[in-house]
């Protein structure tokens, strides 16, 4: 990925059930996850079985654009799960590069039920943020569960939300570097604590690991329950305002604690230039309705004719702001308004301020909303139109600095 890339983690949750032996893409399919914008790195994908697994079986990924072809086969054990049995799951690093609208679909051999969870991360670019500027948060979440409940759907019985990656509104997702569980009191018989995803919303979770706890009695010389996941490479990655929700088999105390980070890109850290123009080398004294042309000081008077006064664009970017600075050194002009505007290529103008006055000694007026693209080569100008005074202003002067957000 280039330097500027930016990520928006993208975090895929599906189920599968219905038994398809079709190696062609056909029969049911699960769609996993949708690939977005330039495209989407699917980092991992994590099957896990909600129950017993029968029979021998697969599980089948297939990537969707326009037709579904089969990219990896896993096979299945038989496993029996149990109150202190795990079902069957795998970890699966893919480092899958989806181009935009690709789907990554999943399908069963064998009518068992699976979540299929993938961790992807969506690219865009930014021209001004560097990766050297994307800020981290710290959120690290501890929490208890105590309740037994034996349920796999993550909603029903006690269920605990033990990590919540921050909001969509500010973050583009969390890091998920480890969970350590940790015993609180003896777990007096064999059982299962288990890790929910959910969604945005919790109108969807599933179940994500399930991790088995032994018979531990702690004492004085002798540790309590203890099991540390640690993600792979820079973490797992979460999408924003998504949870990691847990459970525990039997009624034995457990901390959990999640070590994450979320992370967000600067939005002020924007590079880019600034040219400047002026309405003339001296004061001047406008005439009523008149129609008047600025940028590089190539003239020492007032200017009507278009395409004398060129600032030349010197790389490609954005205009996004301008900035205006009046100086009236005679006669005060009286509250009417004028327009002043970029005119690009001596083709399209484009309004910053259609409220400027030169009633005062000084008067400033700004636009920070502008946008108008560009690229090297291209030229502009000031378009200033005044309007019929009362009592004309004499002897101003008139600056411009106008701000291009780079694409570097």
């Amino acid at each position: 990925m280039a330097a500027e890339t930016l990520y928006t983690a993208n975090t895929g949750l599906a189920v599968i059930s219905t038994a398809n032996s079709n190696l062609d893409g056909t029969g049911t399919l699960g769609t996993v996850l949708t690939a977005a914008g330039n495209g989407t790195k699917v980092k991992s994908v994590t099957i896990k079985a909600v129950g017993s697994t029968t029979a021998q079986g697969m599980v089948r990924l297939f990537v969707d654009e326009g037709t579904a072809r089969l990219i990896a086969e896993i096979e299945i054990p038989i496993v029996t799960q149990g109150s202190a049995d795990e079902g069957f799951e795998i970890f699966l690093p893919l480092d899958l590069d989806l181009q935009s609208g690709a789907i990554l679909k999943a399908s069963t051999q064998i009518a068992n039920t699976f979540n299929i969870i993938a961790e992807g991360l969506d690219w865009a670019y930014n021209t001004g943020v560097r990766p050297e500027s994307t800020n981290y948060t710290a959120n690290t979440s501890a929490s208890s569960i105590s309740v037994a409940n034996s349920n796999l759907d993550g909603t029903t019985g006690t269920v605990v939300t033990v990590y919540t990656a921050g909001s969509s509104a500010t973050y583009k997702g969390s890091k998920i570097k480890s969970i350590i569980i940790k015993g609180i009191t003896s777990s007096t018989s064999d059982g299962m604590i288990r890790l929910f995803i959910q969604n945005t919303g919790s109108t969807v979770t599933r179940l994500f690991m399930e991790i088995p706890v032994p018979i531990v009695t702690p004492t004085a010389t002798a540790r309590s329950f203890a099991h540390q996941i640690d993600f792979p490479d820079d973490g797992f990655n979460l999408q924003a305002g998504y949870k990691i929700l847990a459970t525990t088999q039997n009624a034995n105390t457990f901390a959990i604690t999640v070590e994450g980070m979320d992370w967000a890109y600067p939005t002020g850290n924007v590079l880019g230039y600034t040219l400047y123009g002026q309405l003339a080398s001296v004061s001047v004294s406008p005439a009523d309705a008149t129609t008047y042309y600025f940028g590089s000081n190539f003239v020492g008077a007032l200017n009507t004719t278009a395409n004398r006064c060129k600032l030349y664009i010197p790389a490609s970017g954005t205009i996004d702001a301008c900035y205006i600075y009046i100086t009236v050194l005679g006669t005060l002009g009286s509250s009417e308004t004028s327009t002043l505007s970029i005119r690009l290529n001596n083709a399209t103008d484009t309004t910053v301020s259609s409220s400027m006055t030169m009633s005062a000694a000084t008067n400033t007026n700004s636009n920070t909303s502008l946008n108008i693209a560009v690229v090297a080569g291209d030229y502009i100008e000031i378009k200033w139109v005044t309007p019929t005074w009362v009592t004309n202003p004499t002897n101003i002067c008139i600056s411009a600095q106008i701000h291009v957000k780079s694409n570097l």
